[in-house]
């Protein structure tokens, strides 16, 4: 196994144990009130316009240099909440997370994500894939 993907196997661990543990002390605590920290993104402009949307999924090609974050605000309307774990999305087009106990999930060509949305840099051809599971 390669070093790049063992480190991408132990971050996406970490990744996930931290979503858990996070998901886990959300359920757990009553007293638990988000961030009032709220930024929405609108799309700069909307690719594929002619084709019927998958609610559930927004797909995109990396640009070279720029984070998931960036690329997400020219293919969807999304907005982004502050927690003691960082900046995560909360809602794409109108669907926002914890609905069903689904969130929206970032994936780089079929493997899940190992850091946050603003701090991956895509790279030209990578395929970014947000999933509502």
């Amino acid at each position: 196994m390669s070093t790049r993907r063992f480190l991408l196997s132990v971050g996406g661990i970490i990744f996930v144990l931290i979503a858990a543990t996070y998901l886990f002390v959300i359920s757990k605590n009553t007293d638990y009130t988000p961030s009032t920290t709220q930024t929405t993104i609108t799309p700069q402009n909307v690719v594929n316009s002619n084709v019927e949307p998958d609610l559930y999924t927004v797909s995109y090609e990396g640009k070279v240099g720029t984070s998931v974050l960036d690329l997400l605000s020219q293919h969807a309307q999304a907005e982004t909440k502050d927690s003691s774990f960082g900046t995560y999305v909360d809602t794409i087009n109108g669907i926002t997370g914890g609905t069903d106990s689904k969130y929206w999930l970032f994936y780089v060509n079929g493997e899940p994500a190992t850091v946050g949305a603003s701090e991956y840099m895509t790279h030209d051809g990578d395929l970014i894939e947000w999933r509502f599971e």
